[in-house]
């Protein structure tokens, strides 16, 4: 068993990411104190050699919270070439890269604690008051996005970096087994596109006096009338397609649904309705799974969020742990606590809708963490690794440069054996060219799972 032995000051914040590092990614057991005697982070070995992992942030800020400031984010990112660092560098995010190694010893100056502690817990997005237009901490503010690592799981990086310094030193015990996993996820803005009779004759009107086309009138009309007849599927009804790919790579979609919502945002359909309620149950029916897609605004609001699961759960008959905020609007110090005391089991919206990568610096579940009130969370964070209109809608690629991204973010993901959590909205299928994209992109993805 590890001794991890921390100096005397922001101990709930240097339990949570031990725990984290060591036991929940590794997988490892230790003894954990804290001392006005020690400087520096402490790790000894059984055997009795130790690694000395030099505190470069948390000492410096030794009045609680006092590290939640602007002027505390790094203001520079130093890549350094290290032996059994994973990579050909090591982002340096607090201390210095340099390692003193002696038989018995080994000496970091990279502080990976605070690195990790900075990536996971994004109080940089809290001291860092930077939005967009939907209030989202964009990623271009991000640390990350400025120094070029945003597409690099730094935290997983600095893991591997950790457990082959303690392998050196000669530690014999096992780590956790994790292998790489696709994990498909659609978040359901719209169930179908022609929602209701409103709808049809105010599309069918505009194509005749808004667009002046009675080409586009006469291929709506034909659709609607294919869909009325059942001869023809609504153009966003994917949802036996999506199904189909998924059991073919043996894995299982997470279908986010909408069930509530106050703004423009919102209510593109009714959950209660017949041709819902039947979609829902085909859902479970195949074994696949149904979360919750919170709208809008909710994601500051606890008790509307508490009313559209209540309200998911009556429908699909069946308890909502799990889901996606709408839009991936996020606050790291409001959203997770409210998830969390709604007994919520995990939650995938930490990813940038404009860039995909690690926005959390890690390709692993993890724990979240209340730096506010200082506790770790029962819940757990699937962080967001790719979304089909980052690419095109966001960063305008081409289908070439596309597929090139998400085959590199792939092949990232399966070195760390880590969770590839995608989203390909249902409603993004339809037409030759998403149709295409759909076929290159998303059917690649999950055929890498086999």
């Amino acid at each position: 068993m590890l001794k991890v032995c921390v100096p005397k000051n922001n101990v709930p914040e240097r339990r949570y990411i031990a725990d984290v590092l060591l036991s929940d990614f590794l997988g490892l057991e230790y003894l954990f104190e804290s001392s006005e005697e020690q400087d520096d982070w402490s790790i000894f070995l059984e055997n009795g050699n130790s690694i000395v992992i030099r505190d470069a942030f948390f000492s410096k800020h030794k009045e609680s919270l006092s590290y939640l400031a602007q002027n505390n984010i790094p203001s520079d990112v130093e890549f350094c070439e290290l032996p059994f660092t994973p990579e050909s560098d090591l982002p340096v995010l607090f201390g210095k890269g340099e390692l003193s190694i002696s038989h018995s010893s080994i000496t970091c100056e990279v502080d990976i604690f605070a690195g990790a502690f900075f990536m996971l817990t994004r109080w940089e997005e809290y001291v860092n008051k930077a939005r967009d237009a939907h209030d989202r901490f964009p990623a271009a503010e991000s640390l990350a996005f400025k120094y070029g690592f945003l597409e690099r799981p730094i935290v997983n990086e600095y893991v591997e970096f950790f457990w082959t310094l303690l392998t050196r030193l000669g530690y014999l015990g096992a780590r956790k087994e994790r292998s790489f996993t696709i994990v498909p996820t659609h978040d359901v803005d719209s169930t179908f596109f022609w929602r209701d009779s409103g709808f049809v004759v105010k599309t069918l009107a505009g194509d005749i006096l808004k667009r002046k086309s009675l080409t586009q009138f006469w291929y709506n009309f034909i659709e609607i009338l294919k869909v009325g007849l059942s001869s023809a599927k609504d153009r966003f009804d994917t949802f036996d397609e999506l199904m189909a790919i998924s059991e073919g790579a043996d894995v299982k979609s997470h279908f986010f649904f909408m069930s509530g919502g106050n703004s423009k945002y919102d209510n593109a359909y009714e959950i209660e309705s017949r041709k819902t309620k039947r979609l829902i149950k085909s859902i479970k029916e195949r074994g696949h799974y149904i979360g919750i897609h919170p709208s809008y605004n909710s994601y500051l609001d606890a008790d509307m969020l508490e009313k559209e699961i209540a309200r998911l759960a009556f429908v699909s008959e069946q308890e909502i742990v799990h889901g996606r905020h709408h839009v991936l609007r996020y606050d790291v110090a409001i959203t997770p606590t409210l998830w969390n005391e709604l007994n919520m089991k995990w939650d995938s919206t930490l990813g940038y809708a404009e860039h995909n990568g690690f926005r959390a610096g890690v390709c692993y579940p993890f724990s979240m963490y209340d730096f506010l009130r200082r506790k770790k969370l029962c819940l757990t964070q699937k962080p967001l690794v790719f979304m089909e209109v980052t690419d095109f809608k966001y960063r305008s690629l081409t289908l070439a440069q596309a597929l090139n991204a998400t085959n590199n973010l792939l092949s990232v993901v399966k070195k760390y054996n880590g969770e590839f959590v995608c989203l390909w909205h249902n409603s993004n299928i339809y037409g030759v060219t998403w149709r295409e994209r759909f076929h290159q992109i998303y059917k690649m993805i999950l055929s890498s799972s086999k």
